[in-house]
């Protein structure tokens, strides 16, 4: 670090009140310095390191000499200190190696000083700063915004240096002009106490003469480092939320909005663009938690991490149909982000004007009613391509080459369903889809579902259904009765099926076939024994959430409020009427064109049918009942 030392001149030298030299220091043996804060003249007013070693003629006459020399004056007389920092004349800006090395030091220099003064040159100096501080050109520059907050000691000064006042005595001031939170301006507070989407917020409307330097200015504040690459212009801020995610996971950095101005898009990367697209964000809180999810990776692909994904089918809004869960709050309102999957496993930002709201949020506990919290491992794009393969500008479309959609008998509730795999699930369109032909793909889901026998009665339907070839355009299904077997069993064969790739159908088949020892299968047909159940017997949980039953020994309890998982929870046994009941499930498959769905070629459709064949008296035995969303 290269430090201005100021020397008092003799009384001989009616030129100058003191002389000013450099000297470079190593973090070990640096002395206590003062460090100054200001906005920039012409390039031409400004004092240059080479200027300050080798003076030209007119030199002296510079405004930025004055400021300089000024600066050092208060150190001295002020606070005792005979060295200070002056950005314009400390760092060799012909080198890029020192240019880069000061940029990524600077937060930590202006945190290490031991006084930091402010010059504010349009700051008259006979007026109120009520009426005047909010004019000051500082207030809109991104430097400046590091500069405010790393000191702990801020001293604010006119265009004739008079002191005006210290940062904790302005607070409130300086918090109506710029959203910093006073228990920061306070020192009461570090930077990192505050969600990474309220600190981008204080940047919103600052700006820079370099569009890179609008990531750079920043990184002391997110306490990250990165190379500089001028030329590389917006794409410098992306990689700055990059360097972030990988020093902290905090999702609040998902949560920005375009503005009305720039118009709002329909899919867009998840990054952001610029801090202006946090503006709104002062009040956005992040909650802690314990959480077992790994942090993000960051890839080619974009971020990859696991997460929960929100859906409400109920909300004529599509952008409820999936929404990741970020765990932030705005004022008390739970919010989330909408997004759209456009290939396996990779989603998009989806309607970029709004930021869904899920309900006040009230110890952890949220007042709106969600269907469902799905976890998986996404992979969240930073960058769309121009063209897509199937249209030229809908990335969900532009990537499905087939779609596979079940239909449900209209007779069947469906209380809990795990389609598999996760990967080429659509939870917004609800269906299956690949992007190409070269392998063999498949997709079905773990069915708890019941037909409704009278208001007071039901029959639960517990089974498989897995559909094969289907991107191929040679689709098969296979249908497997779950009540028949051991808990074990589905068990091994829901992780086995959870661990197969899309795109492995032979796999897929084996397991199938493997686990049910290929006796259970039946194609295209199935008839499951089961039994009718008095619906004022099945215990409710605490939460009100719906209940399903079945002969697999289980109970699955997850009440509205539990957020985080859809997986079972093994619980506890309930007994089952005496009547036997024999229903059949068949599945019809056709084609037909959804042009909403899947512009490529035409939709597979499986159509699930149910049918009570037989009703009487069979057994008596204990089954499981299956309470969950």
């Amino acid at each position: 670090m290269r430090l201005l030392t100021a020397i008092p001149a003799t009384p001989d030298d009616p030129l100058t009140s003191l002389h000013i030299k450099t000297e470079e220091y190593f973090d070990s043996d640096r002395p206590a310095y003062a460090i100054l804060s200001h906005t920039w003249l012409a390039k031409t007013e400004e004092l240059t390191l080479q200027e300050l070693q080798n003076p030209f003629p007119n030199t002296h006459a510079k405004i930025g000499f004055h400021k300089t020399q000024r600066t050092c004056e208060l150190a001295l007389s002020r606070d005792n200190l005979t060295h200070a920092w002056v950005d314009t004349c400390c760092i060799d800006k012909t080198s890029s190696a020192e240019l880069a090395e000061a940029i990524n030091s600077m937060y930590a220099w202006y945190v290490e000083a031991e006084v930091c003064y402010v010059y504010l040159s349009d700051l008259p100096s006979n007026s109120e700063l009520s009426d005047s501080l909010s004019k000051c050109r500082w207030f809109t520059r991104g430097w400046t915004l590091q500069e405010l907050i790393a000191p702990k000691d801020v001293v604010f000064f006119d265009q004739e240096w008079n002191e005006r006042g210290n940062k904790q005595e302005l607070s409130k001031l300086i918090f109506e002009i710029t959203g910093i939170p006073e228990s920061l301006l306070k020192n009461e507070a570090a930077p990192s106490y505050f969600s990474v989407a309220c600190r981008m917020s204080w940047a919103a409307r600052r700006i820079t003469t370099r569009i890179e330097d609008a990531a750079y200015c920043l990184m002391g504040i997110f306490n990250v480092n990165m190379s500089l690459r001028y030329g590389e212009k917006e794409a410098a801020f992306v990689r700055l939320q990059e360097e972030i995610l990988r020093k902290q996971a905090d999702m609040s950095i998902f949560v920005w909005v375009d503005d009305a101005a720039s118009g709002f898009r329909e899919y867009a990367p998840v990054l952001a663009d610029s801090a202006r697209q946090f503006r709104d964000c002062g009040d956005v809180k992040t909650e802690l938690e314990d959480t077992i999810y790994r942090d993000p990776v960051i890839s080619s692909r974009g971020v990859q991490l696991t997460a929960g994904l929100i859906h409400i089918p109920e909300n004529t809004n599509p952008a409820y149909l999936c929404i990741l869960e970020v765990r932030c709050r705005k004022g008390n309102m739970e919010i989330g982000v909408a997004l759209r999957k456009i290939s396996g496993g990779r989603y998009a930002r989806y309607q970029t004007g709004l930021i869904p709201p899920l309900g006040e949020n009230h110890e952890n506990q949220r007042s709106l009613d969600i269907s469902g919290v799905f976890i998986e491992s996404l992979h969240l794009a930073t960058s769309l391509p121009p063209r897509f393969p199937f249209h030229p500008t809908d990335p969900v479309l532009g990537n499905r080459h087939r779609v596979l959609k079940f239909r449900w008998d209209k007779s069947f509730s469906m209380r809990q369903a795990k389609p598999m795999p996760r990967s080429h699930w659509d939870l917004h369109d609800q269906v299956f889809f690949c992007s190409n032909s070269n392998s063999t793909s498949w997709g079905g889901f773990f069915i708890h579902g019941r037909l409704d026998k009278t208001p007071q009665t039901f029959i639960p339907v517990d089974f498989f259904v897995t559909c094969h070839r289907w991107n191929i355009g040679k689709p098969h299904v296979y249908l497997g009765n779950l009540s028949d077997l051991k808990l074990e069993t589905v068990m091994l064969m829901e992780v086995q099926l959870d661990n197969t790739r899309f795109e492995s159908n032979r796999q897929a088949e084996t397991v199938v076939w493997g686990v049910l020892d290929g006796t259970k299968i039946e194609d295209q047909t199935l008839v499951i024994e089961t039994g009718t159940v008095e619906t004022r017997a099945v215990p409710t949980s605490p939460a009100k959430s719906e209940t399903v039953t079945g002969r697999l020994g289980v109970i699955a309890i997850q009440g509205i409020g539990e957020t985080g998982t859809a997986q079972t929870a093994w619980h506890s046994r309930f007994p089952q009427s005496k009547d036997r009941v024999l229903v059949k499930i068949s599945v019809q498959i056709s084609e037909q064109w959804c042009r909403e769905l899947c512009v490529a070629n035409p939709v597979i459709l499986v159509d699930v049918q149910f049918e009570i064949v037989e009703q009487g008296k069979a057994w008596k035995e204990e089954v499981m009942v299956n309470q969950g969303g």
